[in-house]
């Protein structure tokens, strides 16, 4: 039982940080679409 719930703590933390790791990746990408989108409006 103990080494299951390793596991499972294991698995919830790498999947919590997987998380964590795609909000930053999508705010990212956010703030690339509206730079671009700044840029070519100053491009106008």
């Amino acid at each position: 039982e103990i080494g299951g719930l390793k596991a499972l703590t294991f698995l919830s933390v790498s999947c919590c940080s997987n998380l964590e790791q795609l909000k930053v990746e999508i705010s990212g990408l956010k703030a690339l679409k509206t730079l671009k989108f700044s840029y070519y409006n100053n491009l106008e």
